[in-house]
């Protein structure tokens, strides 16, 4: 542990082999500093600027948050994990990842324009502002989280993807996305979804804590998970009949006039938990039987 250590004597760097290194806001980084041979290395808010060359071991897992003074060609091709949260990327010309890897770049600022994460299993995107990212490409079956991301690219291919998280995002052209076929994915609290919402491609759907005040018809897979949970002004009509499980709990449904519903034991789903629902069920493989919302007089 060299944290917050001043190194302004050290000349030459170096660490044993499967070292495990915290180097979290050193000082005056050597310009011979050599973590080649760690298994784990944590260079949070350190200066590198002074750092002649940056190598990595086959598979560790390394920290750079808040660095700076990064080189323009960083090679993490060799890295498991890596986390580059809060860093300003304006210096890097190139930038590469390993296969396979777990990349964070949560807050991350000046992104390159062709961001190619295409090798990693699983990428966080969270809060960054991607208005200079003009190509974005993502590996077959990855986990992509852009919770709370800013300036979405108008058309996002995201088919590739099998978990997404869009949550707090500005979906205004969610229309022009390309969601993966049995793919799960979060809108939670997302802001300006499209009048027509359609989700029948995803096998798991968040919807929770969302206002859909601007989403008349919202359209599910058959087979698909649903979650409400504190979901306010949904559509008036509101077909969940193809849906294996709906969470609705705590979720508000002022203005619904109609859902239909596929079973009893669906209908003791939808009703559980949800409130302010005056309208009727649609009980659709009985002929269309109407059924009254708990509490109605009609028979």
């Amino acid at each position: 542990d060299l944290s917050f250590c001043d190194l302004s004597r050290v000349k030459i760097l170096k660490f044993r082999d499967g070292s495990k290194v915290n180097l979290l806001h050193a000082e005056n980084i050597p310009e011979d500093l050599d973590v080649s041979n760690c298994d784990e290395v944590d260079l949070s808010e350190c200066d590198l600027s002074n750092v002649k060359k940056l190598m990595f071991k086959e598979g560790g897992k390394f920290n750079l948050i808040k660095a700076y003074g990064l080189p323009c060609d960083l090679d993490v091709s060799n890295c498991d994990e890596v986390d580059l949260s809060e860093c300003d990327l304006s210096r890097i010309t190139n930038l590469k990842f390993g296969e396979g890897s777990k990349v964070v770049l949560y807050k991350a600022k000046n992104l390159l324009e062709d961001l190619d994460v295409s090798m990693c299993d699983k990428v966080n995107l969270s809060f960054c502002d991607l208005s200079s990212v003009k190509e974005l490409k993502f590996k077959e079956g990855a986990e992509v989280v852009l919770s709370s991301a800013k300036n979405l690219p108008k058309y996002l291919d995201l088919s590739m993807c099998d978990e997404v998280d869009l949550s707090f995002c500005d979906l205004t052209d969610f229309s022009n996305y390309k969601i993966k076929e049995g793919g799960n994915i979060s809108l939670s609290s997302a802001k300006k979804l499209p009048e027509y919402l359609d989700l029948s491609m995803c096998d798991e759907v968040d919807l929770s804590f969302c206002d859909l005040r601007e989403v008349k018809e919202i359209k599910f897979r058959e087979g698909a998970k649903v979650d409400f949970k504190w979901t306010e002004n949904l559509p008036q009509s509101l077909d969940l009949s193809m849906c294996s499980n709906v969470n609705m709990n705590t979720c508000d449904l002022c203005g619904v006039a109609e859902i239909k519903v596929k079973s009893e034991k669906q209908l003791s789903q939808v009703s559980a938990g949800s409130s302010n629902f005056t309208g009727k069920y649609v009980y659709i493989e009985v002929e269309n039987r109407v059924l009254p919302a708990k509490g109605s007089m009609e028979i």
